[in-house]
């Protein structure tokens, strides 16, 4: 999970926020997601309760709840390069492909370089049938990561989707060798 560096306004607050993002990122959503609201209650406008807890909303599935809660959060902070590419990420998996284009490219107006969100502009093109133009984004996440497992596997389904399956496999491969490495997998890392 990225943020960006924290907003808390209270010492309370920093220490909820702190301990929410802790159990969030160790994949405890649960406790992670009361949190989150427990802030939220005191500070309705806290963007980064209402982010994380737009992401929380995104990760279980909530697809309303994390396009009204990032929505919140985008009117606070207009700026935030990761609050726009979640709500990309909530639009395309609500189907609404427009709409999550313009959001991902206003995540990467803020934030030309983020890997993230240059792979989930290019999945969108990919969902969007343009897998020819989702490579050029493809290619600059890989030249600036080149083991981002997300824009390996875009990429491997971009061009299997041009009908280039020799050339997707070099990427198919490294993905999974990555996913095997990975910590948690039973694979030595």
């Amino acid at each position: 999970m990225e943020t960006n560096a924290l907003r808390p306004t209270t010492t309370d607050t920093a220490h909820k926020l702190s301990l929410a993002v802790a159990l969030h990122e160790r994949g405890e959503l649960q406790p992670a997601g009361e949190l989150y609201l427990q802030i939220l209650e005191d500070e309705p406008d806290n963007f980064d309760a209402l982010h994380l807890l737009g992401v929380y909303a995104l990760q279980i599935g909530d697809l309303q709840a994390a396009y009204d809660l990032l929505g919140r959060a985008i009117e606070i902070s207009p700026g935030d390069a990761n609050a726009f590419m979640h709500m990309a990420v909530t639009l395309q998996r609500m189907g609404k492909l427009d709409s999550a284009l313009l959001a991902g490219a206003e995540a990467l107006r803020l934030a030309p370089d983020d890997v993230a969100a240059l792979s989930n502009y290019a999945s969108i093109l990919a969902d969007l049938k343009l897998p020819a133009e989702a490579l050029p984004w493809l290619e600059k996440a890989l030249q600036l990561d080149p083991g981002h497992m997300d824009a390996l596997n875009n990429m491997a389904h971009a061009l299997l989707a041009l009908q280039r399956p020799q050339e997707a496999q070099p990427y198919l491969e490294r993905a999974q060798a990555l996913r095997q490495s990975a910590p948690g997998n039973g694979a030595a890392s």
